[in-house]
């Protein structure tokens, strides 16, 4: 009799995929990788792609109708040594640069020129932290805390801070350690949940303004402190290398406001400019590092060849602040405004190009050192030249 032959088994070619990965180790490992490589690839090119997209929109590069062209309006602020400037664009749009130190006589400050003549809180639609110092973003905390804040610029500076996500806490590592009022601003700024990014080169914008049949803008540029391309961090060490240098321009008017610069950074807007110099003037100069003797060298004042210059600064400040050097190289060459011997500076650029800058102050302290206008600098010289007691 015949013996009966077994049936062979059929499995699916899926499953005898998976026979073979059992069988081989070798096999199963360099799948493994092979999926595991494709995952971290993944996730490396995505790794901003929700941030970006969840972000609100920018209202950068905007265009809006009104009904009469207005006048840009730029508020040196008296904070004392340190920053603090509003500008307000002739569309109705704020831009808050850098926020002073810390403290209840900044806050009072900022709150008196961050309201309209209604008492209603301003909307801040561009707020810039220029560096992580102390006496810049000091106050910027209790900004974002109190104000509506649209669009926010900061330098690509980790905040030492645990209150932080770290998808919105990016940056480099300084060596100056980054003040604790640094990781307060990120942390409100996140907060916020505004659009946000790390400035650069590619920040700049212009926005438009159209009223009736007539079209002004005004632009933003962000001159410094990147190329463009996050590889320049390697040459920043500190905190005042990453200072974001702002060009802004209306009417043919170009204001040029430098924070923290050093003379490093200077010799790259030199480099950068060296065949376009016309794009270095500027009309107006808010001098880097409170008028420090480590910025302002003969060959940057020279290549922007400012009309105007202010220095924000603090009476009779530790640090010598401004160096009796850069008044001496601007003397003569631009009329010069200082925060602390004349208080609030404010300018008025009309849309009219043919209009010259208008200048006022606000004295209200400090009676003694204050002069009204730059005429008065005789009987002040040794003040303005050394910022020491008379």
């Amino acid at each position: 009799m015949k013996e009966k032959q077994k049936r062979k088994k059929v499995h699916s070619p899926f499953r005898n995929f998976l026979y073979k990965i059992s069988r081989n180790g070798f096999f199963y490992a360099a799948l493994t990788l092979v999926i595991a490589t494709c995952f971290i690839i993944g996730v490396i090119v995505n790794k901003d792609v929700g941030k970006i997209e969840n972000l609100p929109d920018t209202t950068k590069n905007s265009t809006v109708r009104i009904d009469e062209p207005d006048n840009l309006e730029v508020c040196f602020l008296d904070v004392g040594q340190g920053d603090a400037t509003l500008i307000k664009f002739p569309d109705g749009k704020t831009m808050l640069i850098d926020g002073g130190r810390t403290g209840a006589d900044t806050e009072r400050i900022l709150d008196k020129y961050l309201t309209d003549e209604n008492g209603d809180k301003l909307t801040i639609d561009y707020c810039v932290a220029t560096h992580s110092d102390e006496d810049h973003v000091g106050s910027l905390g209790y900004v974002y805390k109190n104000y509506t804040v649209l669009n926010s610029f900061r330098p690509y500076v980790k905040a030492l801070t645990s209150d932080v996500s770290d998808g919105f806490n990016d940056g480099k590592i300084i060596k100056d350690t980054p003040s604790d009022a640094y990781g307060d601003y990120v942390a409100a700024a996140e907060k916020e949940k505004c659009y946000y990014e790390y400035f650069d080169d590619s920040s700049d914008f212009t926005n438009t303004v159209i009223c009736g049949d007539q079209t002004f803008t005004y632009s933003v540029d962000f001159v410094l402190p990147y190329a463009a391309k996050y590889t320049d961090f390697k040459k920043f060490d500190d905190s005042n290398d990453f200072s974001a240098v702002i060009a802004v321009s209306y009417a043919g008017k170009r204001i040029l406001l430098c924070g923290d610069m050093g003379k490093d950074r200077e010799t790259d807007i030199l480099n950068a400019y060296r065949t376009d110099p016309i794009r270095m003037k500027c009309d107006v100069l808010k001098v880097a590092h409170h008028g420090s003797e480590n910025s302002s060298g003969r060959a940057f004042i020279s290549a922007v060849d400012p009309d105007y210059a202010v220095i924000s600064c603090g009476l009779e400040n530790s640090y010598g602040h401004p160096s009796k050097k850069v008044v001496d190289e601007l003397l003569g060459k631009a009329t010069i405004y200082r925060t602390d011997m004349q208080g609030v500076i404010k300018l008025v650029i009309t849309a009219d190009p043919s209009d010259d800058i208008a200048f006022s102050v606000e004295c209200d302290k400090n009676d003694d050192y204050l002069y009204y206008s730059p005429a008065e600098y005789a009987p002040y010289i040794n003040i303005i030249k050394g910022n020491k007691k008379r």
